[in-house]
Parts: C-alpha cells; structure tokens; sequence
C-alpha cells in the first residue's frame, strides 16, 4: 500500500484501539491503581504512617483499615485498596495531585496516559526489530489483533497496572540501544527500574553484549534517582519499602493471574498438603507461606535460563539478536520469578510480531501460536466458566510462558 493508506490504516486502527479502552476502562475502580492514589494522598496529608501498612498475608484485600475508611469518606466505601509496593518519591510526587482530584479523575487521567503508552509501545516495539520486512501498517494490524485477543492486556488495563508505563520505559530504553544510543538506553532502563525492581534484570543484556557504558549509565540512574528518593522522603520510609518487599516474599498468591512456576509449584504443593484441589469458585484465591525450597528453585532455574541465553548470544551470534534475547529475558524472568503476574507478559507479547514477521523458524512459530492460544480470551474463559477448579489457570499460563520461552530460544541463527 502506498504511504498515504498506510497512514491511515495505521490511525484508524490506533484510534479504534483507544475508543475501545477508554469505552470500556473509563470512571473505574481500579484496586492496583489505588494503592498509588491513596499512598500519594497520605503522604500529602502528612499520614506517612499509612503508607506501607499491609494486611496479614500482604495479598487478598485492602491495605489497611485507615485505608479502608479513606476509600469511604471518598464515595467509594467496599473497594479493594491494594497495599503500596512502589518506593516513596512516587507517592510523594504525585502526593499534590492525589489531594487535588478524586480517585476516579486520578485513574481517569492515568488510564489516557496507559493507553498512549501502548500505543508508544507498539511503535517502539516495531523499531526494535529494526523495521522488519512487512510495512508498519502489517506490524500494526497484528500487535492490535495480539492485543485485543490476548487476556494479560485485558487485566493490565482493568487493574490500570503501572506495568503498562514500566513496559514503555522498557521498550524505549532498548528502542534507544538498537539505534546505537548507549547512554540513554541505560538511563531509560534506571528509570524503569526505579518504578518498578523487576526491569533491573535486563541489565545482563548489557553485560552479555559487554556494553559497559549502558550498563554504567543504568546504574548511576537507578543510584541517582534513589539519592533523589532518599533525600525528598528521608531514610525511615525507605526502611518501610524495604520491610514491604519483605512482606512480599514471605507469602505465594494462588490466582489465575499468577503465570509462574513458582506459582504453580505453590499450587501442586498446597493441594497435596491439603489432599484437594483449592480454589473452586470464582474469585477465590488462597495464601500460602513462601517454600524456601521452591523459591531456590526458581532461582537456580532463573539463572540457569539466563545462562543459557549468554551461551547463545557468545557461541551462535545472529542478525536481529536483540529482538530475540530481549524476549528470552523478558520472558524468563517472568517465568521463575516470584510473582508471575499475568500483566508481566504485555511487553512480550508486544514484542512477537517481530519473530512472527521477520525470520522465524518453523518451530518457533509454532509456540508462538500455541501460546497465543492458551494466552487468549476464550480458553481462559473456558476453563474460567468450567466445572473445573479454575486456579488450573495458572497451569495454562506457566505452559504459554514455557512457549513463548522456547519460541525466543529457537531463534534462526543466520
């Protein structure tokens, strides 16, 4: 098609995109969302107190009784107000908007933003894989049909998760590294992972490459805005963050939204002990005390993974290798992660139109499309709506990462 069409194919659709989220998001309650709002809106009261408070177990309800009485006297009484995971310059830098709008203005104005940022990613994504073959047009058409078909997306955008922003970051920052910018692909990647710890493993692609101005940059960003953090909010809430994480992972959550094999050997644990499955009806979740066990496990198996990615990259170099070890990154560090939230996996699934339209082998085709499969709406509300108990869900999501895993590892190597 010729450029005039393609722009307007690429702008329609786009624009489609968007209706269809802010239609379907728009003045909703969003608990994930919530713990940001709230946590700004006590550090502007100056009720710091509340900011890291969780309850017992950390996950499955609202963050603290005061919380719970914040989200009532705002009109909201009987919404989930997760606890604060994020560390404190973010609650304090938006503390002076959090006391100026209501929860609904806040999500509102987030969720533009989000939805832009998708849109952003999509485009970075593209330049990533270095502008394959197939127009932008093409590129464009699949992330939207990948996007809209796939549930992780659906659930970013219901709980309006800040790992929509994360991923852009994310994607921006090796948007900056494909195009030879070194610098700026690290201090992209030091924001991303002062928002969020996760993006931190993304810095052994820079060891791996032996870039050792990226990752330099990367670590004086992260180093910098911590100073920064430490500085505006002071040292005693940063304790509190550091005792939140903790909280974090002295506990495992059995949900369907949880894809990882940590997760999942959570599960098959739980039910042996208790001689039965769990979790049969819509909503229920159950909390279990971490395995030290099973979380050596997952970190022998993370470093195994990333092992044998630093193999291939060093032995079997290939054209376009960046596309490919930025999922086998991305998607391994999900996998034998603690949590495996299935929100995690929209900056993989951005990135599979770039293995599906540039060089694919046969079998790397293949699970990705198996993945997709098991990833999309109508097998995850299958086994949603049936009699079976539907925490197998999270069998289904570790077995589509397990995929999308091979589907980076099986990559042409010419």
């Amino acid at each position: 098609m010729n450029s005039r069409t393609e722009t307007a194919t690429v702008a329609i659709a786009l624009s489609a995109l968007t209706g269809l989220i802010l239609f379907q998001f728009w003045n909703t309650w969003a608990a994930d969302l919530s713990a940001i709002y709230l946590a700004a809106r006590s550090y502007g009261l100056g009720q710091e107190g509340l900011i890291y408070l969780a309850p017992s177990g950390f996950f499955g309800g609202s963050a603290s009784p005061e919380w719970e009485r914040m989200v009532a006297a705002l009109g909201f009484e009987g919404e989930v107000a997760f606890p604060y995971v994020y560390p404190p310059i973010w609650a304090a830098l938006l503390s002076r908007f959090a006391l100026a709008v209501g929860p609904l203005a806040f999500f509102n104005t987030v969720l533009v933003i989000h939805t832009a940022a998708l849109i952003g990613s999509i485009f970075l994504a593209w330049r990533i894989a270095d502008r394959p073959r197939a127009s932008l047009a093409t590129w464009v058409m699949l992330s939207l049909l990948i996007i809209v078909l796939s549930r992780p997306f659906f659930v970013a955008f219901w709980l309006n998760q800040p790992q929509i922003l994360v991923t852009f970051v994310v994607l921006l920052g090796f948007e900056r590294y494909r195009q030879g910018h070194s610098v700026s692909a690290g201090m992209a990647l030091g924001l991303a992972a002062a928002l969020k710890l996760n993006p931190v493993i993304f810095g052994v692609i820079f060891l791996i490459d032996r870039n050792w101005k990226a990752a330099g940059a990367m670590a004086v960003t992260g180093l910098a805005l911590l100073a920064v953090s430490i500085l505006t909010t002071g040292i005693e809430l940063h304790r509190d963050f550091l005792e939140q994480l903790s909280r974090v992972s002295e506990n495992a959550l059995l949900t369907p939204l949880n894809y990882g094999l940590d997760g999942l050997l959570h599960l098959l644990q739980h039910v042996a002990e208790s001689n039965g499955p769990v979790g049969s009806g819509r909503g229920s979740i159950s909390i279990v005390a971490a395995s030290p066990v099973i979380r050596g496990i997952g970190l022998i198996g993370l470093l195994a993974g990333l092992a044998v990615v630093w193999f291939k990259a060093v032995s079997r170099p290939c054209p376009d290798f960046l596309l490919w070890k930025l999922l086998a990154v991305w998607t391994i560090s999900i996998f034998f992660g603690p949590l495996a939230w299935s929100h995690y996996l929209i900056g993989p699934l951005l990135l599979l139109p770039g293995l599906l339209l540039t060089r694919p082998t046969r079998w790397g085709t293949l699970c990705i499309i198996v993945a997709l499969v098991l990833l999309s709406h109508p097998v995850q509300l299958l086994f949603v709506t049936s009699e079976t108990f539907y925490l197998w869900l999270m069998a289904v999501g570790a077995i589509s990462l397990c995929f999308l895993i091979l589907a980076a590892l099986l990559r042409p190597t010419r």
